[in-house]
């Protein structure tokens, strides 16, 4: 049987996480090839400009929310990360 490097790579990751969960130590599983970091796409007008609007159904006062990260769309809604900057 004829495997290629892809389901080779595959089946020895699945292999080496099985190992080493059943081993007990779920830290020691790590990626055999870390991928290197995405650098951060630039947002589009629409994305920037949903992270930049308050939003009223924010509890507390809206103006301390600042939209952070753009996550995602479709389904005709957009997702965004907000962080609170304001009193406690």
């Amino acid at each position: 049987m004829d495997l290629s490097d892809h389901q080779v790579d595959a089946a020895y990751r699945t292999l080496s996480l099985q190992t080493h969960y059943s081993e007990g130590d779920p830290v020691a599983a790590r990626p055999l090839h870390p991928q290197p970091p995405i650098a951060p796409a630039q947002l589009t007008q629409v994305q920037e400009s949903f992270l930049n609007k308050a939003i009223p159904d924010m509890p507390g006062n809206s103006q301390h929310w600042k939209g952070t990260k753009f996550l995602g769309e479709g389904g005709n809604a957009l997702v965004g990360l907000w962080e609170y900057d304001g009193p406690v």
